[in-house]
Protein backbone atom coordinates (compact mmCIF):
# COMPACT_ATOMS: atom_id res chain seq x y z
CA UNK A 1 0.00 0.00 0.00
CA UNK A 2 1.44 3.30 -1.01
CA UNK A 3 1.90 5.87 1.75
CA UNK A 4 1.38 9.61 1.26
CA UNK A 5 4.56 11.68 1.21
CA UNK A 6 5.44 13.65 4.33
CA UNK A 7 6.39 17.23 3.60
CA UNK A 8 9.02 19.59 4.94
CA UNK A 9 9.50 22.77 2.92
CA UNK A 10 11.94 25.66 3.31
CA UNK A 11 11.75 28.64 1.01
CA UNK A 12 13.23 32.12 1.27
CA UNK A 13 12.00 35.21 -0.51
CA UNK A 14 13.76 38.49 -1.14
CA UNK A 15 12.77 42.04 -1.93
CA UNK A 16 15.91 44.10 -1.46
CA UNK A 17 18.48 44.32 -4.22
CA UNK A 18 22.06 43.98 -2.96
CA UNK A 19 23.13 46.81 -5.25
CA UNK A 20 21.38 49.21 -2.86
CA UNK A 21 24.22 48.76 -0.37
CA UNK A 22 26.50 51.79 -0.65
CA UNK A 23 29.72 52.35 1.30
CA UNK A 24 31.17 55.30 3.20
CA UNK A 25 34.74 55.82 4.42
CA UNK A 26 35.12 56.32 8.18
CA UNK A 27 37.94 57.35 10.50
CA UNK A 28 39.18 54.73 12.96
CA UNK A 29 41.72 56.98 14.71
CA UNK A 30 44.52 54.56 13.77
CA UNK A 31 47.03 54.76 10.94
CA UNK A 32 48.22 51.19 11.36
CA UNK A 33 46.90 48.28 9.33
CA UNK A 34 43.66 46.89 10.71
CA UNK A 35 44.10 43.16 10.24
CA UNK A 36 41.11 41.53 11.96
CA UNK A 37 37.50 42.30 12.85
CA UNK A 38 34.68 40.63 14.79
CA UNK A 39 31.18 41.61 15.89
CA UNK A 40 29.29 40.56 19.01
CA UNK A 41 27.47 41.87 22.07
CA UNK A 42 26.45 44.92 20.05
CA UNK A 43 29.99 46.00 19.17
CA UNK A 44 32.64 45.68 16.48
CA UNK A 45 36.21 45.02 17.65
CA UNK A 46 39.08 45.57 15.19
CA UNK A 47 42.80 44.96 15.68
CA UNK A 48 45.86 46.99 14.69
CA UNK A 49 47.94 44.97 17.22
CA UNK A 50 45.70 46.58 19.84
CA UNK A 51 41.89 46.58 20.02
CA UNK A 52 39.59 49.27 18.65
CA UNK A 53 35.88 49.23 19.47
CA UNK A 54 32.77 50.68 17.82
CA UNK A 55 29.04 50.07 18.06
CA UNK A 56 28.25 51.46 14.60
CA UNK A 57 31.50 51.34 12.61
CA UNK A 58 31.56 55.15 12.54
CA UNK A 59 32.94 56.17 15.94
CA UNK A 60 35.87 54.16 17.29
CA UNK A 61 37.47 54.18 20.73
CA UNK A 62 40.55 52.50 22.17
CA UNK A 63 39.46 50.22 25.04
CA UNK A 64 41.90 49.52 27.85
CA UNK A 65 42.76 45.84 27.85
CA UNK A 66 45.52 44.65 30.21
CA UNK A 67 48.89 44.32 28.43
CA UNK A 68 47.18 44.42 25.04
CA UNK A 69 49.92 44.37 22.40
CA UNK A 70 50.63 42.26 19.34
CA UNK A 71 47.04 40.99 19.37
CA UNK A 72 46.70 39.11 16.08
CA UNK A 73 43.35 37.34 15.92
CA UNK A 74 39.88 37.95 17.33
CA UNK A 75 36.65 35.92 17.30
CA UNK A 76 33.22 36.27 18.84
CA UNK A 77 32.19 33.06 20.58
CA UNK A 78 28.51 33.56 21.22
CA UNK A 79 28.78 35.40 24.55
CA UNK A 80 32.32 36.82 24.53
CA UNK A 81 35.26 37.80 22.37
CA UNK A 82 38.42 35.70 22.22
CA UNK A 83 41.61 37.49 21.16
CA UNK A 84 44.95 35.76 20.62
CA UNK A 85 48.60 36.80 20.55
CA UNK A 86 51.82 34.78 20.51
CA UNK A 87 51.88 34.23 24.27
CA UNK A 88 48.58 35.52 25.65
CA UNK A 89 44.85 35.54 25.10
CA UNK A 90 42.03 37.78 26.21
CA UNK A 91 38.37 37.08 26.95
CA UNK A 92 35.99 40.03 26.75
CA UNK A 93 32.21 40.11 27.25
CA UNK A 94 31.68 43.26 25.18
CA UNK A 95 35.00 44.43 23.73
CA UNK A 96 35.22 47.27 26.26
CA UNK A 97 36.93 45.34 29.04
CA UNK A 98 38.92 42.10 28.92
CA UNK A 99 40.66 39.58 31.16
CA UNK A 100 44.22 38.53 30.30
CA UNK A 101 45.42 34.89 30.37
CA UNK A 102 48.73 33.15 29.71
CA UNK A 103 48.54 31.01 26.56
CA UNK A 104 51.12 28.44 27.78
CA UNK A 105 51.36 25.48 27.37
CA UNK A 106 49.80 26.36 24.03
CA UNK A 107 51.51 28.14 21.16
CA UNK A 108 49.79 30.29 18.58
CA UNK A 109 49.94 30.14 14.79
CA UNK A 110 48.68 33.01 12.68
CA UNK A 111 46.22 30.79 10.78
CA UNK A 112 44.20 30.36 13.99
CA UNK A 113 40.44 30.15 13.47
CA UNK A 114 37.45 29.36 15.65
CA UNK A 115 33.85 28.20 15.43
CA UNK A 116 31.07 28.16 18.02
CA UNK A 117 28.18 25.69 18.46
CA UNK A 118 25.83 25.29 21.42
CA UNK A 119 28.11 27.36 23.64
CA UNK A 120 31.25 25.37 22.85
CA UNK A 121 34.10 26.86 20.82
CA UNK A 122 36.65 24.83 18.88
CA UNK A 123 39.87 26.66 17.98
CA UNK A 124 42.38 25.55 15.35
CA UNK A 125 45.84 26.92 14.65
CA UNK A 126 47.17 26.23 18.14
CA UNK A 127 49.89 23.77 19.09
CA UNK A 128 50.25 22.06 22.44
CA UNK A 129 53.73 21.95 23.96
CA UNK A 130 54.80 18.79 25.76
CA UNK A 131 57.03 19.89 28.67
CA UNK A 132 58.50 16.40 29.08
CA UNK A 133 59.87 16.19 25.53
CA UNK A 134 59.79 19.80 24.34
CA UNK A 135 57.82 18.67 21.30
CA UNK A 136 54.96 20.71 19.91
CA UNK A 137 51.87 19.19 18.31
CA UNK A 138 49.17 20.73 16.15
CA UNK A 139 46.07 20.40 18.25
CA UNK A 140 42.43 21.41 18.29
CA UNK A 141 41.52 23.34 21.43
CA UNK A 142 38.12 23.36 23.09
CA UNK A 143 36.77 26.28 25.13
CA UNK A 144 33.52 25.66 26.98
CA UNK A 145 31.08 28.48 27.67
CA UNK A 146 31.74 28.38 31.44
CA UNK A 147 35.53 28.00 31.20
CA UNK A 148 38.48 30.32 30.70
CA UNK A 149 41.00 27.54 29.91
CA UNK A 150 41.61 25.63 26.69
CA UNK A 151 41.40 21.84 26.76
CA UNK A 152 42.83 19.63 23.99
CA UNK A 153 40.47 17.85 21.62
CA UNK A 154 41.73 14.30 21.39
CA UNK A 155 41.74 12.11 19.52
CA UNK A 156 41.38 13.88 16.19
CA UNK A 157 41.51 11.67 13.07
CA UNK A 158 44.29 13.61 11.32
CA UNK A 159 47.83 14.07 12.59
CA UNK A 160 48.24 17.12 10.36
CA UNK A 161 47.09 20.53 11.44
CA UNK A 162 43.58 21.58 10.34
CA UNK A 163 43.32 24.19 7.58
CA UNK A 164 39.86 25.56 8.41
CA UNK A 165 36.85 25.10 10.67
CA UNK A 166 33.20 26.14 10.36
CA UNK A 167 30.05 25.43 12.35
CA UNK A 168 26.68 24.72 10.77
CA UNK A 169 23.47 24.73 12.79
CA UNK A 170 24.18 21.22 14.10
CA UNK A 171 27.87 20.30 13.80
CA UNK A 172 31.49 21.35 13.43
CA UNK A 173 33.28 20.73 10.13
CA UNK A 174 37.09 20.65 10.02
CA UNK A 175 39.28 20.18 6.96
CA UNK A 176 42.70 18.59 7.42
CA UNK A 177 45.08 16.53 5.26
CA UNK A 178 42.76 16.43 2.24
CA UNK A 179 39.70 15.26 4.15
CA UNK A 180 36.62 16.76 5.78
CA UNK A 181 35.72 15.65 9.31
CA UNK A 182 32.49 16.27 11.22
CA UNK A 183 31.55 16.37 14.89
CA UNK A 184 28.35 17.31 16.74
CA UNK A 185 30.25 18.37 19.87
CA UNK A 186 33.95 18.71 19.02
CA UNK A 187 34.77 15.51 20.90
CA UNK A 188 34.03 12.60 18.56
CA UNK A 189 34.88 12.99 14.87
CA UNK A 190 33.96 11.06 11.73
CA UNK A 191 35.18 11.22 8.15
CA UNK A 192 32.63 13.11 6.07
CA UNK A 193 34.36 13.55 2.69
CA UNK A 194 37.73 12.82 1.13
CA UNK A 195 38.93 15.44 -1.34
CA UNK A 196 39.96 19.07 -1.43
CA UNK A 197 37.39 21.57 -0.11
CA UNK A 198 37.97 25.27 0.43
CA UNK A 199 36.50 26.94 3.49
CA UNK A 200 32.73 27.23 2.95
CA UNK A 201 30.06 29.66 4.04
CA UNK A 202 26.98 28.08 5.62
CA UNK A 203 23.59 29.30 4.43
CA UNK A 204 20.18 27.72 5.15
CA UNK A 205 21.22 24.10 4.75
CA UNK A 206 23.83 24.65 2.00
CA UNK A 207 27.63 24.92 2.20
CA UNK A 208 29.06 27.35 -0.40
CA UNK A 209 32.73 27.45 -1.40
CA UNK A 210 34.63 29.10 -4.23
CA UNK A 211 33.83 26.41 -6.81
CA UNK A 212 31.48 23.96 -5.08
CA UNK A 213 28.35 23.68 -2.99
CA UNK A 214 26.90 20.93 -0.83
CA UNK A 215 23.32 20.52 0.39
CA UNK A 216 23.94 17.35 2.44
CA UNK A 217 26.41 18.60 5.05
CA UNK A 218 29.48 18.05 2.92
CA UNK A 219 28.89 14.40 2.00
CA UNK A 220 28.85 15.22 -1.70
CA UNK A 221 29.76 18.41 -3.58
CA UNK A 222 28.34 19.95 -6.73
CA UNK A 223 30.48 22.10 -9.03
CA UNK A 224 29.27 25.67 -9.42
CA UNK A 225 30.08 28.43 -11.85
CA UNK A 226 33.08 29.97 -10.14
CA UNK A 227 35.00 31.51 -8.80
CA UNK A 228 32.48 32.73 -6.23
CA UNK A 229 34.66 32.82 -3.08
CA UNK A 230 32.08 34.00 -0.50
CA UNK A 231 33.57 35.25 2.75
CA UNK A 232 30.51 36.08 4.82
CA UNK A 233 26.79 35.42 4.79
CA UNK A 234 24.63 37.84 6.77
CA UNK A 235 21.25 39.55 6.36
CA UNK A 236 20.67 37.15 3.43
CA UNK A 237 23.61 38.60 1.50
CA UNK A 238 26.84 36.92 0.47
CA UNK A 239 29.79 39.29 0.86
CA UNK A 240 33.39 39.10 -0.26
CA UNK A 241 36.37 41.44 -0.51
CA UNK A 242 38.34 42.04 -3.67
CA UNK A 243 41.33 44.00 -2.41
CA UNK A 244 39.85 47.52 -2.06
CA UNK A 245 36.31 46.72 -3.22
CA UNK A 246 33.29 44.94 -1.78
CA UNK A 247 31.11 42.55 -3.75
CA UNK A 248 27.55 41.57 -2.76
CA UNK A 249 25.37 38.69 -3.97
CA UNK A 250 21.93 37.35 -3.00
CA UNK A 251 22.72 33.83 -4.22
CA UNK A 252 26.51 33.37 -4.65
CA UNK A 253 25.97 33.38 -8.41
CA UNK A 254 25.40 36.96 -9.54
CA UNK A 255 27.76 39.44 -7.87
CA UNK A 256 27.50 43.24 -7.75
CA UNK A 257 30.72 45.21 -7.26
CA UNK A 258 30.38 48.31 -5.12
CA UNK A 259 33.07 50.98 -4.94
CA UNK A 260 34.37 51.30 -1.40
CA UNK A 261 35.65 54.87 -1.61
CA UNK A 262 39.21 53.80 -0.79
CA UNK A 263 42.20 52.37 -2.63
CA UNK A 264 43.59 50.80 0.56
CA UNK A 265 43.41 47.01 0.81
CA UNK A 266 40.55 45.71 2.92
CA UNK A 267 41.53 42.90 5.28
CA UNK A 268 38.33 41.82 7.06
CA UNK A 269 34.57 42.32 6.98
CA UNK A 270 31.84 41.71 9.56
CA UNK A 271 28.12 42.36 9.99
CA UNK A 272 26.20 43.70 12.97
CA UNK A 273 23.52 46.22 13.93
CA UNK A 274 22.18 46.07 10.34
CA UNK A 275 25.53 47.31 9.02
CA UNK A 276 28.44 45.72 7.17
CA UNK A 277 31.83 47.03 8.29
CA UNK A 278 35.17 46.39 6.55
CA UNK A 279 38.62 47.33 7.85
CA UNK A 280 41.94 47.56 6.05
CA UNK A 281 45.38 49.05 5.68
CA UNK A 282 46.38 52.38 7.24
CA UNK A 283 43.46 52.29 9.67
CA UNK A 284 40.88 52.34 6.90
CA UNK A 285 37.25 51.62 7.82
CA UNK A 286 34.23 51.56 5.50
CA UNK A 287 30.61 50.99 6.44
CA UNK A 288 27.55 50.10 4.40
CA UNK A 289 24.18 51.76 4.49
CA UNK A 290 21.55 49.98 6.54
CA UNK A 291 21.30 46.38 5.33
CA UNK A 292 17.95 45.21 6.62
CA UNK A 293 17.66 41.41 6.48
CA UNK A 294 15.63 40.07 3.60
CA UNK A 295 12.19 38.55 4.44
CA UNK A 296 12.20 35.30 6.45
CA UNK A 297 11.45 31.81 5.23
CA UNK A 298 7.91 31.18 4.04
CA UNK A 299 6.14 27.98 3.04
CA UNK A 300 4.56 27.70 -0.42
CA UNK A 301 1.15 26.23 -1.21
CA UNK A 302 1.24 22.46 -1.51
CA UNK A 303 -1.18 19.85 -2.81
CA UNK A 304 -0.76 16.09 -2.33
CA UNK A 305 -2.47 13.53 -4.61
CA UNK A 306 -1.36 10.10 -5.87
CA UNK A 307 1.53 12.26 -7.00
CA UNK A 308 2.96 15.17 -5.03
CA UNK A 309 2.95 18.70 -6.46
CA UNK A 310 4.98 21.54 -4.97
CA UNK A 311 4.26 25.12 -5.98
CA UNK A 312 6.20 28.16 -4.84
CA UNK A 313 6.80 31.79 -5.89
CA UNK A 314 10.25 32.66 -7.24
CA UNK A 315 12.41 35.74 -7.51
CA UNK A 316 14.66 36.86 -10.34
CA UNK A 317 18.30 36.16 -9.49
CA UNK A 318 17.50 33.33 -7.07
CA UNK A 319 18.03 29.62 -7.77
CA UNK A 320 16.00 26.77 -6.29
CA UNK A 321 16.39 23.05 -5.82
CA UNK A 322 13.95 20.42 -4.56
CA UNK A 323 15.35 17.81 -2.18
CA UNK A 324 13.84 14.65 -0.70
CA UNK A 325 14.71 12.71 2.42
CA UNK A 326 13.46 9.53 4.09
CA UNK A 327 14.57 10.62 7.58
CA UNK A 328 15.15 14.43 7.68
CA UNK A 329 18.88 13.69 7.96
CA UNK A 330 20.02 12.70 4.49
CA UNK A 331 18.81 14.92 1.65
CA UNK A 332 19.08 14.16 -2.06
CA UNK A 333 18.50 16.73 -4.81
CA UNK A 334 15.70 15.63 -7.12
CA UNK A 335 16.69 17.81 -10.07
CA UNK A 336 19.13 20.40 -11.30
CA UNK A 337 19.17 23.97 -10.04
CA UNK A 338 15.96 25.75 -11.05
CA UNK A 339 16.34 29.44 -11.98
CA UNK A 340 13.78 31.85 -10.55
CA UNK A 341 12.02 34.10 -13.01
CA UNK A 342 9.65 36.06 -10.78
CA UNK A 343 6.73 33.68 -11.42
CA UNK A 344 5.27 30.66 -9.64
CA UNK A 345 7.00 27.33 -10.28
CA UNK A 346 5.59 23.85 -9.73
CA UNK A 347 7.18 20.43 -9.70
CA UNK A 348 5.35 17.08 -9.50
CA UNK A 349 6.81 13.88 -8.05
CA UNK A 350 5.31 10.38 -8.23
CA UNK A 351 4.94 8.37 -5.04
CA UNK A 352 7.22 5.36 -4.77
CA UNK A 353 5.59 3.45 -1.94
CA UNK A 354 7.73 4.95 0.82
CA UNK A 355 7.20 8.06 2.90
CA UNK A 356 9.41 11.00 2.06
CA UNK A 357 10.03 14.51 3.23
CA UNK A 358 10.44 17.24 0.64
CA UNK A 359 11.94 20.68 0.89
CA UNK A 360 12.67 23.56 -1.46
CA UNK A 361 16.05 25.19 -0.96
CA UNK A 362 16.85 28.69 -2.21
CA UNK A 363 20.31 30.07 -2.95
Amino acid sequence: MKSAPMLSVLLATAATCPAQLDWLVRESGSRKNLTALAFGSGAFVALDSKPLRSTDGVTWTRPTWPAASNVARIFYLGTRFLALSAGSYWLSPDGATAALFDLAPWSFFFNADAAILNGTAIIIGLSLNDPSTGASYNQLARLNADSTAFTPVAPFPSAQGPEWIVATDHEFLVFAAGALFASPDGLSWSLRYRGNVEKPVWKVGVLHTRYQSSSNSGRTWQDTDGPQNPELYAANYFVRRERDRIQISPNNLQWETRESGTTDALNAVAYGNQTFVAVGDFGRVITSGAAAPLPPLVAPDLSAHPSLTLRWPTLVGRWYTVESSPDLLHWTPTAELIPGGGTEISRTYEQTGISKYYRVQVR
